[in-house]
């Protein structure tokens, strides 16, 4: 038998048989010759395989066994497939590679390697496929490189830069340590993050960060320690932030919230400013807190915050400004009537809140008992409305009576408020009692009548006097004569 290699291809083959007898002679030999020329093979694959761990930045090496004439460019390209079952996405950087490494993004999913077997004569043989038979894995969670970058400065956010490798990276762990000059350190309570801004409690001490690597499925690494910077020097004053909170509205409360870094904080200074919108300000005098007047209404709130260190140094001034301040509701605060008398003007003691005054309306009442209860709908039942302004005289008809007065007060812009209403703590009271233009009057031939203009609350029984007068002007009061009119006597 006879095997017929690659090399015979295209050619014939021919058989040689040279006899031998048994004392050795050598006899002519005798040949014989194959009809047709050796044939190739169609161009295939006798075995095809992956070799390398199907994980997270490993290599796989493919490799195969080609029969079939002699080999052309046969194509080589790998997959990456979601399930076992679909086509697979080609990896174009691999494509006519017979290695590929392993990327972050294939974790979880399959690699497959395609061999398509071509002679050199361009016939194209059926292709052969290599499936992985495990998802690819992810690496160990690790941490490549970690540097820890910024300056050892009060105020400065230190930042952790690390390089992680191993599959998809979870909830690392950063832990931030605070060492002494002697060595001793502790832990930064609450410093998780990959940032950490020195505070003024820092200075002095040398500042590390350690990191664990931790993969998205829980899977912890080895920790990781940068060495310490330091020792941390006090920054420059700064106001880190300056905030306002509180109610924009008159009759509101601003607070200010500043945030001072750069070593020991001194005597701040702190201003407040009422600005205008023609872009003027007035000065005000408040510490961290600011009650909200009238005067502000329509203005703006400003406060400039100066750092100042405990030894003095001050830092860059940093301002905020408040919204435009509003006006509060229209609200009557206090209305007092004062005592009331017979024909003297009353005006009421009044105190307004909410933006500007307006025009409000002013309801003068009458009534006869004192109220207790000022409901505006029992007042209106039981009372008579006699004026309508904000002042009023009271005449001889009030005298004896209470005044109600109700208010309702009103905004500039005829916002009105809940009305508001007050009564007399004593009726009405009558002028003192009074007489004008007394004369008298003859109403028969001896009969005179004493009369005059009486003023001061309901007349009561006015008393009356009558006197005789000589001709030298002494004047004589007469007995008995005490009504308002008198008889004339022989004395007269």
């Amino acid at each position: 038998t006879f095997r017929i290699p690659l090399g015979a291809v295209g050619c014939y083959i021919v058989a040689k048989f040279t006899p031998v007898g048994p004392d050795g002679e050598i006899g002519a030999p005798a040949y014989a010759i194959l009809d047709d020329v050796v044939e190739t093979l169609p161009p295939s694959l006798n075995f095809l395989t992956v070799t390398g761990e199907f994980s997270e930045d490993q290599m796989l090496t493919a490799s195969y066994g080609y029969i079939g004439g002699y080999e052309g460019n046969s194509l080589y390209s790998w997959y990456l497939h979601e399930t076992e079952d679909d086509e697979g996405s080609p990896l174009s950087e691999a494509s006519g590679l017979l290695q590929y490494r392993i990327k972050k993004e294939d974790v979880g999913k399959f690699v497959s390697f395609k061999c398509i077997p071509i002679r050199n004569d361009g016939i194209v043989g059926e292709p052969g496929v290599f499936m992985g038979n495990d998802r690819v894995t992810p690496g160990n969670p690790t941490v490549l490189s970690l540097e820890l970058n910024g300056e050892a400065i009060e105020g400065t956010t230190m930042v952790a830069n690390r390089r992680y490798w191993g599959g998809e990276e979870g909830d690392t762990v950063f832990r931030w340590v605070l060492t002494s000059s002697d060595g001793t350190w502790n832990e930064i309570e609450g410093a998780t993050s990959s940032s950490y801004s020195l505070k003024c409690d820092d200075i002095g001490f040398y500042v590390s960060v350690s990191c664990e690597p931790v993969r998205i499925d829980g899977v912890h690494g080895s920790l990781v320690t940068t060495e310490a910077i330091g020792p941390i020097i006090p920054g420059p004053p700064a106001c880190r932030s300056l905030e306002l909170a509180g109610s924009m509205l008159e009759g509101g409360r601003l607070t200010s919230h500043a945030e001072y870094t750069g070593g020991v904080k001194g005597n701040c200074i702190q201003q407040w400013f009422r600005s205008h919108d023609d872009g003027s300000k007035d000065e005000l005098i408040a510490d961290e807190c600011l009650d909200l007047v009238l005067a502000d209404v329509d203005c703006r709130i400003e406060v400039i915050f100066t750092p100042v260190r405990e030894d003095g140094v001050q830092g860059s001034p940093k301002s905020v400004s408040s919204d435009t301040i509003l006006p509060g509701e229209p609200k009557g605060v206090s209305l007092v009537i004062p005592e009331c008398f017979e024909d003297n003007e009353i005006s009421p003691i009044k105190a307004y809140f909410g933006g500007k005054e307006g025009t409000g309306k002013y309801t003068w009442f009458r009534t006869t008992e004192k109220l207790d209860n000022l409901e505006p709908e029992l007042v209106a039942s039981c009372s008579e409305v006699v004026g309508e302004t904000l002042l009023y005289k009271p005449s001889l008809v009030d005298v004896g009576f209470y005044l109600i007065l109700c208010w309702v007060p009103t905004r500039c812009d005829g916002k009105t408020g809940d009305p508001l209403m007050a009564i007399t703590d004593n009726p009405v009271m009558a002028a003192f009692p009074s007489v004008l233009d007394v004369n008298l009057k003859k109403t028969s031939s001896d009969l005179y009548s004493g009369v005059g203009i009486y003023y001061g609350g309901y007349e009561g029984s006015s008393l009356h006097k009558w006197y005789r007068e000589s001709s030298d002007g002494t004047r004589i009061c007469i007995d008995g004569a005490a009504s308002s009119t008198y008889e004339v006597a022989d004395a007269d």
